[in-house]
């Protein structure tokens, strides 16, 4: 018997060794450890027995879990050159701001946010709240609202601010476990009203989505865009324009682009019904320009994004999984993935971490760039509005047009300028929002110029 092998053999022996190895490569980066594996495995769970809202009675049974989201309390600047946890005032570098947003508390003060523990604190300290705050600015804040929700409903969104607040303690951290956990069994859920009435408009029932999806959909209770009912203060999810959004099988996918958003204010504009009369947060002070405030539409971009497009969840990024003590448990320091590249980045990605900050530094970097390109456009459009309109014998019709052009230009500027991900979660999207931008601005300018004389 011939012990020599044929060079057909040896050929298949190396393919086999070649697959083999690049198996354990892709595995390896993907999580091959069981780190990072997407699919969660049930675990026996301990029920709260506690005060359920005081982060306290989960730390004595999920001391992991609790020690993470503690980090957030101390953790200072990240990677990159946006983020972290360090209080500073946005217009001390984009300075347009205190034009874009005079008149507004947001003019005033707006300082840098510093993630889930500093929640309850700078909402109390921020400039922006004062004796006549309503309740509705603690919906995200506080797993109290959940209580205030079931005692009084949509009602606690009129009352006192600083009223409701002196029922959380003033050791509490802000965001806390109740507000994802279902204290008895530990699944996550949603207790924001608004999120739940915005499904209902989408046609998606967040309480019986997958887990998959809702390690993405407890985000969404509040790294959305909202505004308040000019009323009862209710707080609603513009959202009533895009198409319905399932997981099921050949259904639409949300369609939250920054044109399907602002097409539900110009619907609700003078119309009653769910969402009552809106027109706008404030007008700017010296342009009389009605402005649309944008909050932190973070959900609605990573929907639009890349990420989000391949069901990426916001905790696969966020709250990537981590060993300690020989338990694997999902990380709540809830931070920048800059801060974990190798875990949040490193399971899907093959490139270096170098190579991935890079990366998402330029994105940024560009995006920060347009960004304040666009700002600065809106502010010159709310100057030349001003001054148009001081003109004897201004064209009315020509004035009108450019408050117009600029209400929508500010709306799409700050629409990247309120998401945190500085234009990360989707760049193709953010820069064409912020072109857009630039060009209704400058249309205003025009018009304004037009209405003055000073243009034919």
């Amino acid at each position: 018997m011939n012990n020599m092998l044929s060079g057909k053999q040896i050929a298949l022996i190396c393919v086999v060794a070649v697959l083999v190895l690049a198996m354990g490569f892709t595995l390896g980066r993907m999580g091959g450890s069981d780190i990072n594996k997407t699919v969660l495995e049930r675990k026996p769970v301990t029920p709260i027995a506690g005060d359920v809202l005081t982060m306290a009675d989960w730390a004595n049974d999920y001391p992991l879990q609790y020690n993470s989201y503690m980090l957030t309390e101390t953790s200072g600047p990240k990677p990159g050159n946006f983020g972290g946890n360090i209080l500073f005032q946005h217009s001390e570098y984009q300075p347009e701001m205190l034009t874009n947003f005079k008149g507004f508390g947001f003019g005033i003060d707006y300082n840098d946010d510093r993630g889930h523990y500093w929640a309850v604190i700078d909402n109390k300290e921020t400039k922006r709240v004062n004796p006549g705050t309503k309740g509705a600015c603690t919906t995200c804040k506080t797993p109290y609202v959940g209580v205030w929700y079931d005692r009084y409903g949509w009602e606690y969104a009129n009352m006192s601010f600083w009223e409701l607040y002196e029922e959380v303690p003033e050791e509490e951290p802000g965001v806390g476990c109740y507000m994802c956990h279902d204290p008895e069994t530990m699944d996550l859920r949603i207790i924001q009203p608004a999120l739940l009435d915005a499904g209902r408009y989408l046609g998606v029932d967040f309480q019986k989505a997958p887990v998959e999806d809702m390690r993405t959909y407890v985000c969404a209770q509040c790294h959305v865009t909202y505004y308040m009912d000019p009323e009862s203060f209710k707080v609603i999810f513009p959202w009533t324009e895009s198409v319905s959004a399932t997981r099921q099988p050949g259904a639409a996918e949300p369609n939250l682009t920054v044109e399907n958003i602002w097409k539900h204010y110009e619907r609700v504009r003078g119309e009653t019904g769910i969402d009552k009369f809106f027109l706008s947060d404030y007008k700017q002070a010296d342009s009389t320009v009605d402005v649309v405030k944008v909050r932190h539409p973070e959900f609605e971009t990573w929907s639009m994004g890349v990420h989000g497009k391949a069901n990426v969840a916001c905790a696969d990024c966020h709250m990537p999984y981590q060993m300690e003590k020989g338990e694997k448990f999902s990380s709540h320091w809830m931070t920048s993935p800059l801060r974990t590249i190798d875990r949040s980045c490193g399971r899907c990605h093959d490139k270096s971490d170098e190579w991935l900050l890079d990366r998402v530094m330029q994105i940024q970097d560009n995006t920060f760039q347009a960004q304040r390109l666009a700002g600065t456009k809106i502010a010159e459009a709310h100057d030349a509005i001003a001054a148009a309109a001081e003109t004897p014998g201004v064209n009315e019709a020509k004035l009108a047009e450019a408050r117009e052009l600029n209400r929508k230009a500010q709306f799409y500027w700050d629409y990247v300028a309120a998401e945190n991900s500085m234009g990360f979660h989707a760049p193709d999207q953010i820069i064409r929002t912020l072109t857009q931008s630039v060009q209704y601005a400058n249309d205003a300018v025009i018009a304004a110029y037009q209405a003055g004389g000073r243009l034919r």
